[in-house]
């Protein structure tokens, strides 16, 4: 994905999850390469894992900053530096 439908997506995906009462997720930002989409020339610079990097600072922002209560780096059997458990706020 590029890192504009990535982030669409995790929007989704953190409000979907939130609202079903998971409090952990598990979001695979792979680790980075050396292709990169032109739409994401902005992100960061080429041959860094645009997700990678982008995601965590997605996490603070609005509108999912509420939802998130903890972002940690993953296991190396669910990813290692490629992923993030997500702890989610219970809903009210």
């Amino acid at each position: 994905m590029t890192a504009i439908h990535a982030h669409d997506a995790l929007i989704g995906f953190m409000r979907t999850s939130h609202a079903r009462g998971l409090r952990f997720v598990l979001v695979i930002t792979g680790k980075g390469g050396h292709r990169r989409d032109p739409d994401d020339a902005g992100f960061i610079p080429e041959g860094a894992g645009v997700l990678r990097h982008a995601v965590p600072r997605w996490l603070r922002e609005t509108p999912m900053r509420p939802l998130v209560t903890g972002v940690y780096n993953a296991h190396l059997r669910h990813g290692g530096e490629g992923a993030l458990y997500i702890q989610l706020s219970k809903r009210r």
